[in-house]
């Protein structure tokens, strides 16, 4: 890695449990779940923009999801497309409700966006994908102070580059 940091892929012996509550499940469309967790004992784990978490509950196997919430953010939000196999991503989309316990095991993945980062980033993504960009591309406006194109906001890069070169925003 380039800042040095040592990251150990899906080591999860290393990594504690950390009991969450279900405090949102948002249907973003009909087979996607937008779902928020607290912790219910003490806080969650320290994560980075792009990282993944491994959820589980009782009668699922573990199924890693996308971190789509900033980095220190109180909770955890991951997108969740329903699979029709009638695992944890079934459940989170129909079964599991509001008030819930799960378990959440992470951080994981050496790909997350670097803070020493100074450069223009361009995260394109679509579908489920869509979390670790949302958190890569939030964590990255607000050190920068750029402007964010999302998919709620859509804007074609030659509009991004008139509004640009007259010095407005999209």
């Amino acid at each position: 890695l380039t800042d040095g940091t040592a990251v150990t892929m899906n080591d999860n012996s290393l990594q504690d449990d950390v009991r969450c509550r279900i405090d949102a499940i948002d249907a973003v469309t009909p087979d996607i779940r937008l779902v928020s967790l607290s912790a219910m004992d003490g806080g969650l784990f320290v994560w980075r923009a792009g990282q993944y978490v491994s959820l589980r509950t009782q009668g699922h196997e573990p199924r890693d999801y996308s971190i789509a919430s900033v980095p220190g953010s109180d909770r955890l939000e991951v997108h969740v497309r329903r699979s029709g196999g009638g695992g944890l991503s079934d459940a989170l989309c129909g079964d599991l409700a509001v008030g819930d316990e799960i378990l959440a095991q992470g951080p994981f993945g050496a790909a997350y966006f670097r803070e020493s980062h100074g450069g223009p980033l361009l995260a394109l993504a679509g579908g489920t994908g869509l979390a670790p960009m949302t958190a890569v591309s939030c964590l990255h406006a607000v050190r920068s102070q750029s402007a964010i194109c999302s998919c709620t906001q859509p804007v074609l890069a030659t509009e991004m580059a008139r509004q640009r070169s007259t010095g407005s925003t999209p």
